[in-house]
């Protein structure tokens, strides 16, 4: 008899729940879809501004703008953190620009080419840089996808508290992992490479737990 690792689960049940394709065998041309949506997108309104965080590539993000903004809509994409682009998520901001908000995909340095900590280190530096082009009278929303939402969670909680910053007025978490242990112990984790103390220190949960 195979042991339970967490919660009932086998390792082999923990890898089906962590692997996208146990639910979407077809992956990739989900992928697909997403970049051919983003470029039709782009194609009718027009290539974002490109907008630097830092010195890598990928410390950036693609900033689509309206005329007098009521808001700003930042995004983070999902990717199982090691992979796709900002682009692959412009197809998002159509509805946001509508609304009259500018909208940000942001680009993050992806795994395992950095640690985790330092992918979630982009995602807040890419929110105070989008923060410093906000109007005063503009609303804040950030969202995120699947392990983008992880990001996107880890880059507005409060490091202590475990709250939204005032300056931050929703935060919307779509299919994101909040709790990294059961990750941990997944096949994930070969290139994640987390120990304990990491997925702790790196789960949303945690921080609104105040388990640190």
């Amino acid at each position: 008899m195979t042991d339970a690792i967490f919660r009932g689960m086998t390792r082999a049940e923990l890898d089906r729940q962590y692997d996208q394709r146990t639910l979407v065998p077809r992956m990739a041309l989900l992928f697909d879809d997403w970049r051919r949506r983003s470029d039709i997108f782009a194609s009718r309104r027009g290539l974002p501004h490109r907008i630097s965080y830092g010195r890598h590539q990928l410390q950036g993000f693609d900033l689509f703008e309206v005329p007098n903004p009521q808001g700003l809509h930042i995004h983070y994409h999902g990717g199982a953190w090691k992979a796709l682009e900002s682009h692959h998520a412009w197809w998002v901001a159509e509805p946001w620009l509508n609304a009259g908000h500018c909208f940000a995909s942001i680009d993050f340095r992806l795994v395992p080419t950095v640690p985790l900590a330092e992918q979630v280190g982009d995602a807040r530096l890419a929110l105070a840089k989008a923060q410093e082009l906000m109007a005063s009278s503009m609303s804040l929303t950030v969202s995120g996808h699947s392990s983008g939402a992880h990001l996107a969670a880890m880059a507005v909680l409060a490091p202590e508290e475990g709250q939204l910053p005032p300056d931050c007025d929703h935060l919307i978490l779509a299919s994101g992992i909040y709790d990294l242990e059961p990750v941990r112990l997944s096949g994930r984790n070969d290139y994640l490479r987390l120990d304990h103390h990491d997925a702790v220190a790196l789960s949303p949960k945690a921080r609104l737990e105040g388990t640190l």
